[in-house]
């Protein structure tokens, strides 16, 4: 092949980009619907101290406070208002009490 010779160009179509129909096809051009909020119901002691309806319904709540400021109350409070309604409540305790056995000896 002889370095004299150069193939034809090849002419490119140059295609334009709709940013709103490309959002139709993929269904990506409504708005985001927002998780509707129920609570777990607390007694009326709680909601006169919190303000708050109860915890929220499926999300994650943290419980934080020094000793002796009913943390423990509110989770049982939850727990009982949860079955109340029929809920399965799940508690995972993260104190950091001492662990009844003694780890410096390893």
């Amino acid at each position: 092949m002889s370095e004299n010779k150069k193939l034809p160009k090849k002419s490119i179509q140059k295609k334009t980009f709709d940013l709103d129909a490309f959002l139709e096809s993929e269904n990506l051009n409504s708005e985001p619907k927002d998780k509707e909020l129920t609570w777990v119901p607390l007694s009326k002691g709680w909601f006169d101290a919190l303000k708050l309806p109860g915890f929220p319904r499926g999300f994650v709540s943290l419980v934080r406070g020094y000793s002796n400021t009913g943390k423990s109350t509110a989770f049982y409070e939850a727990i009982a208002g949860a079955q109340k309604i029929g809920d399965f409540a799940v508690v995972i305790e993260t104190g950091s009490q001492k662990l009844p056995c003694n780890f410096s000896n390893f």
